[in-house]
């Protein structure tokens, strides 16, 4: 009996049919009778240099995921626990980057996964960085001013370009947003986004290879390359969004890894395990690094619907057998 906790989204507002935070718990309950918890990352709290979390309460096998939550608010320290799982959608606020830098300092007494302080140096929109070499040109900034310049010189080089901006805090195609390509028509927009978002903006050139080639989404566990779905948009939805109504969704495949892709997949993978991220995706177009999923890697499930096994041994149980 090995407890755990699931640090996630609020539970009213998960898509239990595909939540991969709900695939993995119920993989840790039927095949590894770990009890569950679940709670908010708001609930954690120090006293009297201790943590401790108030939990929303335990989950329990039942064919009904949305029936999973047996609901009991109760504190209890966190070294309880046998290991602590990240799982939180972004947006990811002030507030998660305070949390990450206060669990980094016990660190050393907890299992986290992933770690907070990998989190902290791998967020999302800005791991890429690591890896420049291989990333879709961009550039984040908050001011008008250098938007206004990066239209210019976009202008200047390729008139017919496309320009997609995306927020900096959030993911899963939330908020990303092809642009006019007048600067006077974009402004508004760009203004509008910071309020609904944030000030920091992802702004780059449209990559049209996506409505050909896809996006391909590899699986990252324990530094290892797992396997690789593609998405590829519909004609008239060019931004995968998995959010969108079910008839404008992406088009999704199992599919394998060119050369260049598997090759810059196990050196991401490697760079990831050392810094303590135990689960991740990586998206390509092609052989451009797209973005690393750091917070809450999803299709988790999907995967191992859609997998063909040539063993027992699901993507879920994997992920436990490492761990438990």
């Amino acid at each position: 009996m090995q407890p755990i906790l699931f640090i996630a989204d609020q539970w009213e507002t998960l898509d239990y049919s595909r939540d991969s935070t709900l695939h993995l718990a119920k993989s840790a309950l039927e095949d590894f009778q770990s009890p569950c918890f679940w709670t908010l990352e708001k609930n954690i709290f120090l006293e009297k240099n201790s943590l401790f979390v108030k939990t929303c309460g335990e989950l329990q096998v039942t064919s009904n995921l949305a029936q999973m939550l047996k609901e009991k608010q109760e504190v209890m320290p966190l070294d309880f626990f046998h290991s602590i799982h990240w799982r939180v959608d972004p947006p990811v606020t002030l507030q998660t980057f305070r949390l990450w830098q206060l669990l980094t300092v016990f660190e050393q007494k907890l299992k986290f996964f992933n770690s907070p302080r990998g989190m902290l140096n791998l967020n999302e929109k800005f791991s890429n960085f690591y890896f420049s070499n291989w990333f879709i040109e961009s550039f984040i900034s908050n001011e008008e001013e250098t938007w206004k310049n990066f239209y210019k010189n976009i202008n200047q080089s390729n008139p017919r370009a496309t320009i997609i901006v995306k927020p900096a805090s959030n993911a899963a195609s939330r908020g990303v947003q092809i642009l006019p390509t007048n600067w006077e028509a974009a402004q508004p927009i760009l203004i509008k986004m910071q309020q609904e978002h944030g000030p920091w903006l992802v702004i780059q050139e449209f990559d049209e290879k996506i409505l050909n080639l896809g996006e391909t989404r590899v699986f990252i566990l324990n530094g290892e390359v797992i396997g690789a779905l593609n998405k590829k948009p519909k004609p008239l939805r060019p931004i995968n969004n998995l959010d969108a109504p079910p008839n404008e969704r992406p088009t999704m495949t199992i599919c394998g890894l060119s050369t260049e892709q598997e090759s810059r997949s196990q050196t991401i993978a490697q760079k990831l395990k050392q810094e303590g991220i135990y689960l991740a995706t990586i998206d390509f177009i092609g052989s451009c690094l797209l973005e690393i999923n750091v917070t809450s890697p999803g299709l988790l499930k999907w995967f191992d619907e859609n997998h063909l096994y040539t063993n027992t041994t699901t993507f879920a149980q994997k992920y436990w057998k490492n761990i438990l």
